[in-house]
């Protein structure tokens, strides 16, 4: 019992020693720059209210996200979401409403309609 003892908190040392020498070492903040001479440093690093902020806008090409809007569960589904269109709501269990979502992204033999199961909780 003293062998298994000791070998347990040997290799709680070890561990330790490990996450101690995995962890970078705290560094110290760099220093802010120095103002350039001449230049006055403002709080609001040049930027007026008036300009607009175009760097930060998401390109036009970025699609929407979507529940798969029109998609249809199968009849390969479970008895309660046959038919229903996909993310209808058919259950309510613990304070928690459940979907018609095939979770795994299954689909019935044709290909065309989901493999839907009522679903609580996040997907996977």
């Amino acid at each position: 019992m003293k062998i298994r003892l000791g070998l347990l908190l040997t290799s709680i040392l070890l561990v330790a020693a490990t996450a101690a020498a995995a962890s970078p070492a705290a560094a110290s903040p760099p220093a802010p720059p120095a103002p350039e001479a001449g230049g006055a440093v403002t709080p609001d690093c040049g930027l007026s209210p008036a300009a607009p902020l175009t760097s930060l806008t998401l390109p036009s090409s970025t699609p929407a996200p979507t529940f798969l809007s029109g998609a249809t569960c199968g009849s390969c589904s479970t008895s309660i979401c046959k038919g229903v269109t996909y993310h209808q709501v058919c259950g309510y269990q613990n304070g928690q409403y459940g979907y018609c979502l095939s979770p795994l992204g299954n689909n019935c033999a044709g290909g065309i309609t989901f493999d839907c199961q009522c679903w609580y909780g996040p997907l996977p």
